[in-house]
């Protein structure tokens, strides 16, 4: 082993490293070559939780769009079930269970819904799981509401 020389290639901004032995050993054996590529990082896409910001006077409706991992459409097994986690607002979810309005309370806060249901089409359940995170704020005035008394003498 001491014949044999050992050499990193790392080059900056590129994202290729090599591992290099070279040189023979004692006894003329061969040596062993490594070469190794590593592809640019890619940065992880995290959707969760959907964060929503409405009023104390108002509602939102949100849709389910199931995708697989590559973003293909896909199909549920019967309908997704929709619970409040903590928070005073409240759910109002179609029969079909993809979609429902988000109706604010009329205290201010944060209401955490989830959202479960099951991806595997067959005789086995699989749950998958999404978060919204429903921020309810107060309504703000846009109208100052002038109101005139009958007229009085002086």
């Amino acid at each position: 082993m001491s014949c044999c020389k050992v050499a990193v290639l790392a080059l900056a901004g590129v994202s290729l490293a090599a591992l290099y032995v070279l040189g023979r050993p004692r006894y003329h054996r061969a040596c062993a070559r490594f070469a190794y590529e590593i592809g640019q990082p890619v940065k992880k896409e995290k959707k969760m939780p959907l964060d929503l910001s409405i009023t104390n006077e108002e509602k939102v409706r949100v849709s389910l769009h199931p995708v697989t991992n590559t973003g293909r459409p896909v199909s549920l097994d019967g309908p997704a079930t929709w619970s409040v986690l903590s928070g005073e607002s409240t759910v109002e979810v179609e029969p079909d269970g993809l979609s429902g309005f988000l109706i604010s309370s009329d205290n201010l806060g944060d209401t955490l819904v989830q959202i479960e249901a099951d991806a595997d089409l067959g005789e086995g359940v699989v749950t998958i799981m999404d978060t919204i995170l429903l921020h309810v704020i107060g309504a703000l005035a846009t109208n100052l509401g002038l109101t005139a008394e009958a007229p009085v003498s002086k």
